[in-house]
């Protein structure tokens, strides 16, 4: 069984202890990682002081898709600015769909830092780009197109306004619902009627 003190000694692991787990979990099998990784997102949900980012962050290029998924969700309250080009390239390239919508959910958070001036400009050009991408390409998957509307709908430009209103106008009860997530993310006075009509 896994032992709680055990688990806790993968918090705030140095950069060293990071690479010495990087090269452990490689033979670690398959359920064994996925029943450690679970509960590591379950004990950083139950202890916000508690640390697992660098596990997490060698979990984003595990081989199993659990893992992956997993891993994403554990850095969701991560703000640290080297995750963007990772979760990029998973939004862009992962094989499976599901990563890639925790991917863009996990965007939306430097989304909103970039628009609040908390990130540099590169990084907000670099975010947006990867969200409008996935939401431009055909045959999509609708959850992907789903997080990714919700995410892309901190940024302030006329292009994002006119992807809610599509979404809005579907006629897709998903897409509709995200939508009316997006118009409140946006912090627009311009969706504010709509937002109280619809809730």
């Amino acid at each position: 069984p896994l032992r709680y003190s055990k688990l806790l000694q993968l918090s705030g692991l140095s950069s060293d202890s990071a690479l010495e787990f990087k090269a452990t979990w490689t033979s670690v099998p398959q359920p064994r990682k996925r029943e450690i990784i679970g509960r590591l997102v379950e004990l950083s949900e139950d202890n916000l002081e508690l640390d697992f980012s660098s596990v997490f962050r060698v979990c984003l290029e595990d081989a199993d898709v659990d893992v992956r998924a997993k891993a994403v969700r554990g850095l969701w309250e991560s703000e640290d600015r080297s995750l963007i080009r990772p979760l990029i390239g998973m939004l862009r390239d992962d094989p499976d769909p599901e990563v890639r919508a925790l991917a863009a959910s996990a965007l939306g958070k430097f989304a909103e830092l970039a628009q609040d001036g908390k990130l540099l400009s590169k990084d907000g050009t670099r975010i947006q780009g990867a969200l409008m991408a996935a939401l431009g390409r055909e045959g999509e998957d609708l959850e992907i197109m789903r997080r990714a509307i919700e995410a892309v709908a901190h940024f302030d430009s006329p292009e994002r306004d006119k992807i809610i209103q599509a979404a809005y106008e579907n006629g897709d009860p998903r897409l509709l619902q995200s939508s009316i997530y997006a118009m409140g993310r946006s912090s627009s006075r311009e969706w504010l009627p709509r937002v109280i009509e619809e809730t």
